[in-house]
């Protein structure tokens, strides 16, 4: 069994994807459960920052064992109000399927 950690810890510290990474690797983790959130989002990288978090990987030899797409801290929070935060709002609408509409 292998040990992986989560840079989602990271980023709710604030801590840039790229210092997380390297800390990952000082403390010896090998895998990496990847949270494409904040920092780590490449959707809001530039070519050149996908670039080079690809060539960390590499050059730490990680290895994915999961990519984390949202913040799940609040998923299954009774506030709905929480709940709701943990999805980004501008993805939200009344005609979201499954989404009740007083959830908006």
């Amino acid at each position: 069994m292998f040990l992986a950690l989560n840079t989602f810890v990271y980023e709710m510290g604030s801590v840039p994807i790229e210092d997380a990474l390297k800390s990952a690797y000082n403390f010896g983790f090998r895998f990496i459960d990847y949270a494409a959130y904040n920092s780590g989002d490449p959707t809001t990288m530039s070519k050149s920052k996908q670039k080079e978090i690809i060539k960390i990987f590499k050059d730490y030899g990680f290895k994915s064992s999961q990519l984390l797409l949202a913040n799940t801290q609040y998923i299954a929070s009774t506030d709905t109000s929480r709940r709701m935060k943990t999805f980004r709002p501008d993805t939200l609408s009344l005609n979201t399927p499954g989404i009740p509409e007083s959830y908006s």
